[in-house]
């Protein structure tokens, strides 16, 4: 595993790069990483995975790179697999986009049906009501009726 961190800073120098760009991308301080190359602090999963993107590589790469090797395919290989990666994502969101348009059709389906279900119930109240009125006013007039007959006994 020693290598790993040998791999590390050679592969950091060849892309030119400095510890304090590295450390920054990271997230820790130039000493940490530093520590880093140097074995001091071991190299997670999680920092690989760092460190290749960082150098837009596999972590593959890191693991067997050898000094001085054309690092040409593996980087068109990291982009490769890159690609693919964000390929699936968009595949992902896009079958997500059309759950959420077919949730939303379902959704307004049901809002209509609950609109035209509402209007019913509406014109429903709407002639009970108007049949009320003629109610009260025929029980108005039978009142205005036996009154005045009352009146004229």
């Amino acid at each position: 595993m020693s290598q790993v961190y040998a791999n590390i800073k050679a592969i950091r120098t060849e892309k030119g790069l400095k510890q304090e760009d590295v450390a920054q991308k990271m997230g820790m301080a130039q000493s940490n990483y530093a520590r880093l190359e140097k074995g001091l602090t071991q190299a997670t999963i999680e920092r690989l995975e760092q460190l290749a993107d960082i150098f837009a590589i596999p972590v593959s790469s890191i693991l067997s790179y050898e000094t001085g090797t054309e690092s040409g395919n593996e980087d068109i290989s990291y982009y490769i697999n890159l690609c693919r990666k964000y390929e699936k994502q968009v595949d992902t969101l896009r079958k997500r986009v059309s759950e959420l348009e077919e949730e939303s059709l379902q959704d307004w389906g049901k809002l209509n049906d609950e609109l035209k279900v509402a209007k019913e119930k509406n014109r429903f109240l709407a002639d009970r009501l108007k049949e009320k009125d003629r109610t009260i006013q025929i029980l108005e007039k039978a009142l205005d009726a036996l009154t005045s007959s009352k009146q004229d006994k």
